[in-house]
């Protein structure tokens, strides 16, 4: 805090320094003088006219207009999950900006807006600054998340033999769903920018509401329910910037507080998901009042330097150091009948939980690049160290009958300690002009410890360790000029890791490409595969539990402009991709492993024609787009994804266009039949030129 408070006096005093530099008259020299005097001397001319304005200080885009959707034939959850679009009068976009470096207060802002007027993103930004003494951006973000597929984590539509006539439309209930608003802002002032010691300040929001279904776990049964969500956090961070001509640094202070609550009710009778009796009772939930709230707070300090004290030498570091603490309390008041262990039924549950946690937190990273005549070597490390010490009391009452209750309470201390560690260093050999050739090593190692679960019969505590060894190599190809073709290796073998689906004996490979075939034609492609074996087996069952898995895609683009889009032009994608997975996994109703699978092969393409008549044809020159996508996937989740779009262009001035687009969407899942739709959407406005 000292560094910091001398460095914005430096900025303070550079400031003032500057003003009294400004301020000062300049001393009359004898040329000026002699030349004024003859400049009086002379008859007074006639007033000249003004000179012709080279360019506007205000200019302005506006786009506006209004979108129309159709009935949506089939789920509308599904609609709203895949695509979400409303209709109604629309701000698809709005840019605005004013340069004038003559004013004195402000001389330089834009503004942009998009997708306002109900869209489920919207954004929004400003930036004002006066030259060299201050510059003022602001960000505003606003999502609309909805998820509420009817078939994710709802175990019921995989029951034979259910239809919804016959169980209720809670069939089709999503176990977890989010209908919920995400807000960001961040605002940021900075004093003296361009100069060599910049102080600044900023403020972060983050906040989401919103409501949801969630799962009430009970023993023996699980209850989808409906939930409220709020959180917000927020961030308030000050700090300089150096600029030297071979040295820069960052120094930044700040903190963070955070909320996070969600309530659970019910008042509806609940059978949950499971269908059978225990012992010939029927388990059901029928009053819920869950609540948790979480409150927290944090101070961190940050630290980034980048300097170059010698021509083939260049270094960088960064280090950050924080220090949360969080609170948390839990209640719930359960009514119905619930089973505990074998065979003992209770018909009303209270739970109080009250706990704490704090949670020291280091990250540092840094690294240097040596370059010598052909040769450039990149040495790069990261640690990162977290402690997680929290208590808990507990205090849970069970009431069997009118009279007869059972009550328990706990406190419990526990902790958490995570480090790992990354090494990389990478080696850039040009041997040509036009080819590079790239070799590196990467070491990641590191290991946790963290309280074992209560079925776990080897210790109180569980200890995790990740070792693993990382080869890269790579290529660099460029034969003509606009030609480039890369290609990128990793190869891994991993002592250990810390869970069954991390990365641990793998292969990656990416080549990318783009090759022009003639000056009007551009291929471009891309290919990519990621091949992971996981055999290490769970250390708290002893059980096979190994994972396999392949992703892989390949893709063509190609490029068409003649006469450099004059009259047109021809752009299309299309993707080959793969994807498998198995994993074995403990089932407790036997005791042995069973394998999870999933295998997909999709088919995506994307084309989209542009023809553009000659104005001399029509007056300011229509344009017509005709393409759209579609996704074609068959394997353990079949999908079809049908968008096609037809776009018209119409100049009505040099600075007004008229503009129609229609569009199709079509979604359809052949094992899930409940969650196709189609609707077509049409969206007409202006673009005006201020």
């Amino acid at each position: 805090m000292r560094t910091l408070a001398f460095l914005m006096a430096c900025a303070l005093l550079e400031t003032l320094a500057w003003g009294q530099e400004q301020a000062k008259p300049e001393a009359a020299k004898p040329e000026a003088a002699a030349e004024a005097t003859v400049e009086a001397a002379k008859p007074e001319a006639a007033e000249e006219s003004p000179e012709p304005v080279t360019g506007r200080n205000f200019t302005a885009t506006i786009d506006a207009g209004a979108r129309w959707v159709s009935d949506v034939s089939g789920d509308l959850r599904s609609y709203r999950s895949v695509v979400n679009l409303g209709e109604g009068p629309k701000l698809f976009g709005f840019e605005a900006g004013y340069n004038n470096p003559a004013a004195k207060l402000l001389n330089r802002l834009s503004l942009s807006a998009r997708n306002w007027g109900g869209d489920p993103f919207s954004t929004l930004h400003l930036t004002a600054e006066r030259s060299r003494w201050w510059r003022l951006s602001a960000d505003y973000r606003s999502m609309l998340y909805y998820n509420f597929l009817p078939s994710f984590a709802n175990p019921r539509v995989q029951q034979p033999g259910l239809t919804a006539p016959a169980t209720g439309p809670d069939i089709y209930l999503n176990q977890r769903g989010y209908d919920q608003r995400r807000r960001t802002t961040d605002v940021e002032i900075e004093l003296l920018p361009g100069r060599r010691i910049t102080p600044f300040a900023g403020f972060s929001r983050n906040s989401g509401d919103g409501t949801g279904v969630t799962p009430f776990v009970a023993s023996g049964n699980e209850y989808p329910v409906s939930t409220r969500l709020s959180d917000a956090a927020n961030t308030y961070r000050g700090g300089v910037r150096i600029e030297m001509e071979r040295f820069h640094a960052t120094l930044e202070q700040g903190g963070i507080s955070y909320k996070d609550d969600q309530s659970i009710f019910t008042r509806d009778r609940n059978l949950g998901n499971r269908t059978a009796t225990v012992f010939g009772q029927t388990l059901f939930l029928a009053n819920l009042d869950q609540a948790y709230a979480v409150r927290g707070e944090s101070l961190y300090s940050k630290a980034l330097v980048t300097a170059s004290p010698l021509s083939w030498l260049h270094a960088f570091g960064q280090f950050l150091y924080s220090r949360p603490k969080t609170e948390v309390r839990y209640t719930a008041d359960a009514q119905g009948l619930f089973v505990l262990g074998l065979s003992r039924f209770f018909n009303t549950g209270r739970t109080l939980l009250d706990s704490a946690a704090n949670q020291p937190h280091t990250s540092a990273s840094g690294g240097a690049e040596f370059q010598a005549g052909r040769l450039r070597v990149v040495n790069t490390f990261f640690t990162d160290r977290f402690h997680n010490a929290g208590s808990a009391l507990l205090a849970e009452t069970l009431f069997f009958s009118p009279t007869l209750t059972e009550a328990t309470t706990a406190f419990a201390t526990d902790r958490l300690i995570v480090n790992n560690h990354r090494y990389q260093v990478d080696g850039f050999y040009d041997v040509a002009r036009r080819l590079t050739f790239r070799g590196g090593y990467r070491r990641v190692w590191g290991d946790a410890s963290l309280r074992a679960g209560q079925v776990n019969p080897y210790g109180p505590r569980e200890l995790g360790e990740l070792r693993q060894n990382v080869g890269i190599a790579g290529i660099n190809f460029r034969p003509v000029a606009g030609s480039s073709w890369n290609a990128e290796y990793e190869g891994s073998s991993a002592d250990q890791v810390y869970f069954r689906t991390s990365l641990a004996n793998y292969h990656r490979l990416r080549v990318r490409g783009r090759q022009p075939l003639h000056s009007t034609v551009l291929l471009g492609f891309n290919y990519y595969l990621l091949d992971n074996r996981n055999p290490f087996a769970s250390e708290s069952f002893r059980a096979a539990t190994q994972w396999k898995s392949v992703s892989q895609a390949a893709s063509l683009a190609l490029q068409w402009t003649p006469k450099g889009g004059k009259f047109g032009s021809l752009i299309g994608e299309y993707t080959h991709s793969k994807l498998r997975s198995d994993l074995q996994y403990l089932a407790p109703q036997i005791l042995g492993a069973e394998v999870s699978r999933y295998v997909e092969y999709g088919h995506t393409a994307t084309a989209l024609l542009d023809l553009a008549a000659p104005k001399n044809w029509f007056v300011g020159g229509p344009r017509i787009q005709l393409g759209g996508s579609f996704y074609i996937g068959s394997g353990s989740r079949p999908t079809h994804y049908y968008q096609p779009v037809v776009g018209l262009r119409l100049p009505l001035h040099d600075r007004v266009e008229w503009y129609a687009d229609w569009r199709y969407y079509g979604f359809s899942q052949p094992t899930y039949l409940y969650e196709a739709f189609r609707t077509h959407m049409l969206a007409s406005g202006l673009r005006i030129g201020l």
